[in-house]
């Protein structure tokens, strides 16, 4: 029930890191793309600024240097409109994906939990075994495993800026995960193979 329990709620807060990552994301400078240049009609020179404004008959005209450098801030700002939308997509592609994940994680655990009332009040073996089975499986654990590694990502990449400790760390983390889980469901499943196990479940009161 507890493993259950643990993968539920760690589907649940991975899902609304997702949401947030998102829908809610932390955005950059909207004058500059990624490679420092502006992109959101910030004037570059003097020359570029004057487009913006109505143009006196008696001011100089462009150079061809100035509209060279219009037309090439014109097409960066182009492509960072593109690239946002390409990434907006791609982000919803993967939310999608990891939404469909989560849901199919927490109905796991639910199912494991079940499983796990229902051999406790004794009223299906056949549901403990199954149940027992299920937290063998890493469905329910990778909600665990994806805030195992978010967490080590921050420790050991964010603050000591060593990505190689992290995923050491990350590894032993979630293979004890895993091996707990597995644990459990063989430990689980012995129990209820027991003589005495299986003759509670046949008791009926009269």
């Amino acid at each position: 029930m507890m493993c259950g329990a643990i993968g539920s709620i760690s589907w649940i807060v991975v899902l609304v890191i997702i949401v947030i990552k998102v829908f809610l994301p932390v955005e950059d400078d909207p004058g500059k793309d990624e490679r420092g240049i502006r992109v959101s009609g910030q004037p570059l020179i003097a020359g570029v600024a004057a487009v913006t404004k109505p143009v006196d008959a008696a001011e100089p005209k462009l150079t061809d240097r100035e509209k060279e450098l219009i037309k090439d801030q014109e097409a960066a700002s182009q492509a960072a409109k593109v690239n946002m939308v390409s990434m907006f997509s791609a982000n919803m592609v993967l939310f999608l994906i990891l939404l469909s994940l989560s849901v199919i994680g927490m109905a796991w655990g639910f199912l494991i939990m079940a499983g796990g009332v229902k051999v406790q009040n004794l009223e299906s073996r056949a549901w403990g075994i199954v149940a027992s089975v299920m937290v063998m499986l890493p469905f329910h654990t990778m909600g665990p495993a994806i805030l195992i590694s978010l967490m080590t990502s921050m420790v050991f990449i964010g603050l000591l800026e060593d990505a190689g400790l992290a995923h050491l760390f990350n590894s032993m983390l979630n293979s004890i995960l895993a091996l707990l889980n597995i644990g459990v469901g063989i430990y689980m499943l012995k129990t209820l193979l027991t003589k005495e196990v299986i003759e509670g479940f046949d008791y009926e009161a009269e």
